[in-house]
């Protein structure tokens, strides 16, 4: 990597590390070095993957009262998300948030608008996730602190099947886990989770 590449990963690392607490950070960074070797094996660019892995839980440490005041200040609709879980706002006021903040503050580098749609769909997804998407999705799954009885086998499938399909394989165990902990599904995760196996069966 160049100068200015590792110049880049420093000061958004630096500024991540003020928002996160020791385990956030570190599963951060996980997930980044995650995607960013993802990137390289599927032909994305290793430090856009690099980006949107580290700083896809940059409000994963609000409460969920920020959580909520952000979302209304950034004119989100979250009512569904709400009503199912929370949490799951973080990925959208995350997103609005890392945007605000790395297009105002004097960074050394300019971060691609795809780098924070991987933000926003990193936790329900959408029908349409773009490849770096689905690689900020899977990393965030199978990073080097992640521990599930498939954890395993989806890394081991990592550079060997199509991203779209390690993709559902990843999304499979998410329904999965959802169905088995008994924990609310929400209305946006069965539309991504039908039209992947409408994809599949194709």
């Amino acid at each position: 990597m160049s100068e200015t590449t590792y110049e880049c990963i420093e000061f958004a690392e630096g500024e991540l590390k003020k928002r996160l607490n020791e385990y956030g950070f570190a599963h951060s960074v996980g997930t980044a070095s995650t995607a960013s070797l993802m990137a390289t094996l599927y032909g994305l660019s290793p430090l856009d993957a690099y980006m949107a892995g580290l700083l896809h839980d940059w409000d994963r440490n609000e409460t969920e009262d920020n959580l909520l005041a952000r979302a209304r200040r950034f004119g989100i609709d979250m009512a569904d998300i709400i009503e199912c879980s929370p949490r799951l706002v973080h990925a959208h006021t995350g997103a609005y948030g890392a945007r605000e903040y790395f297009k105002s503050c004097a960074n050394p580098f300019e971060i691609s608008d795809e780098v924070f749609h991987a933000i926003e769909h990193h936790t329900v997804g959408v029908t349409d996730m773009s490849e770096l998407d689905m690689i900020v999705y899977v990393s965030d799954m199978i990073e080097p602190s992640r521990s599930f009885p498939a954890v395993e086998t989806l890394r081991e499938s990592v550079g060997t099947v199509a991203l779209d399909r390690l993709f559902f394989q990843a999304y499979q165990q998410t329904m999965k886990h959802l169905v088995a902990f008994s924990k609310v599904i929400h209305p946006d995760t069965l539309v991504v989770w039908n039209s992947l196996v409408q994809k599949v069966e194709e």
